[in-house]
């Protein structure tokens, strides 16, 4: 006779439903990480794209448009999403005078957990160095604390310095 037996295939099904549970949790893991990975680096793009947008000094329908910015607020309901402003009041942060180039959401499963020293970030760019203005209070540096729904334990680090440079830890 030749063939194989029940218990042997049993026993290769049971082998092959373990292997594929290890990997489909390690796939599902993996996915939320790159989504956060995303996210971070989109919303450092984000601010390099305002940061240009204010050295091109491009007008903004009828508003005269003093610089862009990114406007972040952690306790916003939505804190899933953050804003780039064109400055139309010339105060260099975001309010009702002032009008909204795109509004961006993070990827699914990623929110803002931190946004320091305030809730509340307002990262200014104003023509033609372009000066970097970091409100409320003009710190040194802002930091946006990015985080996964699902797993608190997975974070990104985005420090804004008053020079413009954007890191991701």
């Amino acid at each position: 006779m030749r063939g194989f037996t029940l218990v042997e295939l049993l026993t290769v099904a049971a082998i092959m439903l373990i292997l594929s549970g290890i990997i489909l949790t390690s796939f599902r893991v993996g996915q939320g990480s790159l989504a956060l990975d995303r996210s971070a680096h989109k919303f450092a793009q984000d601010m390099r794209r305002a940061m240009e947008l204010a050295l091109r000094a491009q007008p903004l329908g009828a508003c005269a448009i003093s610089g862009y910015g990114v406007y972040v607020n952690k306790n916003n309901p939505q804190d899933k999403e953050y804003r780039i402003f064109g400055d139309c009041n010339w105060n260099g942060f975001y309010d009702a005078g002032d009008v909204t180039v795109e509004v961006l959401k993070f990827e699914k499963g990623v929110h803002i957990s931190g946004v320091s020293p305030n809730p509340i970030a307002h990262i200014f760019f104003l023509p033609p160095d372009p000066q970097v203005g970091i409100f409320p209070g003009n710190p040194a540096t802002a930091q946006v604390i990015l985080q996964l729904e699902n797993d608190p334990s997975r974070v990104k680090t985005l420090t804004i310095n008053n020079k413009g440079v954007i890191d991701i830890d």
